[in-house]
């Protein structure tokens, strides 16, 4: 069984896509629509990985990103940022918060898989 993997993002077709695109590669996957509702898996998926939209309802992705930092059990699990906004400042922002990658919206697949890939990697 692959890696276990939480997607967090308010559009049906992003979630689907990604949920797609990881299932396909073996991955283990949960997707959740709001940040409350991300917060209430964590206790029960305990993932891997996770994948963060920085748009989301209730609060925003980077936000959460800092919420998740701040739980134990998830300090060093790696966070993905999946978002439409790529400007410098919006990177800066998620990578401050414990974000360990930020893929821009659309969706490339090759690129998307890879970033989920080389984060799962162990560390030398």
């Amino acid at each position: 069984m692959g890696a276990k993997i939480l997607v967090v993002d308010d559009s049906p077709t992003i979630r689907s896509t990604v949920e797609w695109l990881l299932t396909h590669r073996g991955y283990t996957v949960h997707v959740e629509q709001t940040g409350l509702a991300a917060l209430a898996a964590l206790r029960k998926f305990l993932p891997d990985l996770i994948v963060l939209d920085v748009r989301l309802e209730h609060f925003d992705g980077v936000d959460l990103c800092g919420m998740i930092r701040r739980i134990p059990k998830f300090s060093a699990c790696p966070i993905v940022m999946l978002s439409g906004l790529t400007s410098e400042e919006d990177k800066a922002r998620a990578f401050a918060a414990g974000a360990n990658a930020y893929v821009g919206k659309p969706v490339h697949d090759v690129e998307f898989l890879s970033t989920i890939e080389a984060q799962l990697k162990p560390s030398a």
